[in-house]
């Protein structure tokens, strides 16, 4: 009877419309990636400065990823000066330079779109009034004539980005497609928000790279779960705690709440359930398997049996993408490049010279230099990843000897034209950039 009451303590935690939570889960990489460790991406074709912008930028997630040893274009371009052609890649070349090099695959690409638009359209609307008034001459009517101007402003903008992953060592294509996102947005008088278009194509850029990071890497991709309720019994304050910290993202704070219902209850099946969640937000599908088993045989409620099937078939997703990760090779990003002196079977040659051109010399070679607007536009990207792309701001560059320096002052809002208002609390920012587009450094509130 003492069970039977417990139970009906906590029937309700599954019933009604229970919260929704993410947790971020390892997935594969869409196309095979396997042997590829060390991996070098050279900037994409594009107008103006955009493929060395899309390049930038696929360089930081990337580097973010960790799954992939990066290496730097100008060491392609150390060992073989014809890979770039008057500052653009050549694509025969590059394999050759990346196989002397020990580098497994090359990312090209080009930028297929990278445009912002804004048009602005402003009506006027006559209208007409009257009324009636009363004086010491007797009673008159009135005729007013109003005009109302309304100004809209529309902005549109899309980003393209077509990647090419090429296995250095057999010539093979391996990874190939186009990612496409945009942007449309209005405000009507000067009213709402309308983002600006730095931090418009930023946002995009970044959806594009993250897409490409998706394509050839391992990666996290959040999973929406359903949490259990409790409405009434032991343990339900902490079990809402751990449910508020589990919207937030915040798995192992409510884990903690969990394990706290669960010890006022040890049959408390909400906690149970929950708890299956959290492990396995942590990668412990075994230990989630186990919690979620109990949580059935106390209460065999059907989301519980949902939260089952979905939970296996994450674990088999996991596993696919942790096979991923045992087949890249364990090579150090520090590490020294790796010579092949035996290509695979299937390879292409590893020829010492172009057709026509001279043997390989291990010349000193640079990146071929940025110009000043593409230091900009680079240190536009970084601020809109910094800032969450939640402030307006304005950018300003000078060039030295040796760097540029971009100065950055975030605002907190715009005017209707464009012009940025107000200054955000610590609202500046200087950015160094290297003349081959590296970030050097930041000083924040400078």
């Amino acid at each position: 009877m003492r069970e039977s009451c417990y139970l009906l303590l906590i029937l309700a935690a599954a019933t009604g419309c229970a919260p929704r939570a993410q947790m971020l889960v390892l997935r594969p990489a869409e196309f095979d990636v396997s042997g590829i460790g060390r991996l070098a991406v050279v900037d994409f074709e594009g107008e103006g400065e955009a493929g060395k912008i899309a390049k930038s930028v696929l360089l930081a997630q990337l580097s973010e990823n960790r799954h992939y040893a990066l290496v730097d274009q100008g060491e392609l371009a150390r060992v073989l000066p014809a890979a770039f052609v008057q500052g653009q890649p050549n694509e025969a070349a590059l394999v050759q330079a990346a196989r002397h090099s020990g580098v497994d695959a090359i990312l090209t690409g080009q930028v297929v779109s990278y445009n912002v638009a804004d048009q602005k359209q402003t009506d006027q609307h006559i209208s007409l009034g009257g009324g009636q008034s009363s004086g010491p001459l007797g009673r008159g009517s009135s005729l007013g004539i109003g005009i109302d101007t309304n100004t809209l402003l529309s902005r549109e903008a899309t980003v393209s980005l077509a990647i090419k992953l090429i296995d250095a060592r057999t010539g093979e294509i391996r990874a190939a497609r186009q990612t496409s996102h945009s942007f449309e947005g209005q405000v009507l008088n000067g009213q709402g928000d309308l983002p600006g278009q730095e931090r418009v194509l930023g946002e995009l850029l970044n959806q594009c790279s993250r897409d490409v990071v998706a394509m050839i890497a391992p990666h996290r991709a959040p999973v929406e779960v359903r949490l259990a309720r409790q409405y009434w019994g032991n343990g339900l304050t902490a079990l809402r705690k751990g449910n508020s910290k589990a919207l937030k993202g915040n798995w192992p704070g409510a884990a903690a709440d969990w394990q706290a219902a669960l010890k006022d209850n040890p049959r408390n099946h909400a906690a149970l359930h929950n708890l299956a969640l959290a492990s396995a937000a942590g990668g412990d599908f075994a230990g989630a398997k186990k919690q979620l088993d109990q949580a059935i045989a106390a209460y065999a409620d059907s989301d519980y049996r949902k939260t089952q099937r979905l939970l296996n078939e994450q674990q088999k997703v996991v596993q696919v993408a942790l096979a991923q990760v045992a087949a890249r090779p364990a090579i150090s990003p520090l590490a020294p490049a790796p010579r092949y002196a035996s290509p695979p079977a299937n390879a292409l040659p590893p020829p010492n010279v172009l057709p026509g051109s001279a043997p390989i010399q291990q010349a000193a070679y640079a990146n071929p230099p940025i110009t000043l607007a593409a230091a900009i536009e680079i240190v536009k990207q970084a601020a809109v990843r910094e800032s969450g792309g939640g402030l307006p701001f304005d950018c300003e560059g000078t060039e030295g000897a040796d760097e540029f320096r971009v100065f950055v002052v975030y605002g907190q809002s715009r005017d209707a034209a464009g012009k940025l208002q107000g200054i955000a609390p610590g609202g500046h920012a200087l950015y160094r950039v290297s003349k081959t587009g590296q970030l050097l450094g930041t000083a924040p509130g400078a």
